[in-house]
């Protein structure tokens, strides 16, 4: 730890992190009560002639248990190469474990060149899960430098540029919450929501921050799982108060820029139907326009609805027949873009990825390297299509992203 720490703190724009997770008291992890009951005060299991880390077992776990709340998926797909370089050479006793003795079970083995194995987490761990603070020192090593390589050195998420990244993860350790406040909105909460936000909660408070750029260029923090509610009213960037800015229409947005670039190739939407499209986007009436249409309601469901004609089989659903109604040649074109673009066989996630892109950029290279450039002072953080600031730097930050969403339009 002092080696990465004396490497670390000679750069001005991640000291701030550094600093942060250093003075962690270990790493906070969420895991079933079972887990705690078989583990606890104890620092190794025996297991088929090996010891095996008990704070490796719950690490595991917790991983699994983070995904299923911030994706509602049970299935993980789990690589052996990830796995052997976090918990060592006896990584697949950890597994055989934890499948023994009823955590998770093996769904589909490793194939050649195939994939990894697929593990699904069995749903009794979700019964009153435990908050515990794990302090092994090599996992708090491999997590700070897991945190600040992404942001360093490695080269797999160039979509966003090496700088951003480190202000983005710096500016982290800059957001302190009102923990009174945001325990009085956990108490009105339950089921999933809670637990999740819980555990969003328990991690900014006590400095156990974390960040992770995906190869879409989106990136996940202890905020972006965080309920809006608490996200607006209970965080604080160097002690301000805060407020935030968000690309309205963010999708529909995108999607207006992608029929741009690739309609004369499909040379499938209607001229007029598109400026009609393309108005209501700019003026940010769009939702207005299709909850109007649809008859759906609220905005949230509205939106919902369009997600999943943009990020769906479109197999005859019903959002797919409303949306067509509305948008004919548009929802020809995201079909068609699907069927044409999808690198197997029409994947159907090509436009989600495709939108994710456009957003990513627009928002880290454009937006937020200008308000870098113009005004490095300001600390800020994202949730994917909107940026936190403090509230004093709203005529700055505004202006600048007002600048670019014009240029995105007048190009």
């Amino acid at each position: 730890m002092e080696d990465l720490l004396s490497k670390l703190e000679s750069v001005d724009d991640l000291k701030s992190m550094v600093k942060k997770l250093s003075q962690r008291n270990g790493i906070l992890h969420h895991i079933p009560k079972r887990l705690y009951d078989l583990t606890k005060d104890k620092k190794c299991l025996e297991y088929k002639g090996k010891r095996i880390k008990t704070a490796y077992l719950v690490d595991i776990i917790h991983g699994l248990m983070m995904r299923y709340f911030n994706t509602q998926k049970v299935y993980s797909n789990l690589y052996s190469l990830i796995l052997k370089e976090k918990y060592g050479a006896y990584y697949n006793y950890y597994m055989e474990w934890l499948v023994e003795n009823r955590f998770i079970h093996l769904h589909s083995d490793y194939c050649v060149g195939k994939k990894s194995k697929t593990y699904l987490i069995n749903d009794e761990c979700f019964d009153d899960p435990l908050r515990v603070r794990t302090q092994d020192r090599v996992l708090m090593k491999k997590k700070m430098i897991n945190i600040l390589s992404d942001n360093l050195d490695k080269t797999n998420y160039a979509r966003i540029d090496r700088e951003i990244r480190r202000k983005i993860v710096n500016d982290l350790a800059h957001v302190e919450i009102n923990y009174e406040k945001a325990k009085e909105i956990l108490d009105n909460m339950e089921g999933e929501s809670l637990i999740k936000n819980s555990y969003s909660v328990e991690s900014i408070y006590n400095g156990d921050l974390y960040s992770q750029f995906d190869i879409y260029g989106r990136v996940h923090t202890n905020f972006t799982t965080l309920k809006s509610e608490i996200r607006k009213t209970c965080l604080t960037i160097d002690g301000y108060e805060i407020e935030e800015v968000d690309i309205r229409n963010s999708q529909p947005l995108f999607l207006t820029i992608l029929i741009d670039k690739h309609n004369d190739d499909l040379n499938c939407v209607d001229d007029g139907e598109y400026e009609f499209f393309r108005g209501l986007v700019v003026n940010g009436l769009f939702y207005d326009y299709y909850m109007k249409k649809s008859g759906i309601v609220p905005r949230k469901e509205a939106k919902n609805s369009v997600y999943k004609v943009l990020f769906g089989k479109n197999a005859g659903d019903i959002h797919s027949e409303i949306f067509r109604d509305i948008f004919p040649t548009i929802y020809d074109f995201i079909v068609k873009y699907k069927e044409i673009y999808g690198p197997e066989n029409g994947d159907h996630k090509i436009i989600s990825h495709e939108l994710q892109k456009c957003e990513s950029n627009f928002l880290f290279n454009s937006i937020i390297k200008d308000i870098m450039r113009q005004h490095p002072h300001i600390k800020l953080f994202t949730v994917h299509d909107s940026i936190s600031y403090p509230k004093q730097y709203h005529n700055e930050v505004n202006d600048i992203f007002n600048c670019h969403i014009n240029r995105l339009f007048n190009n």
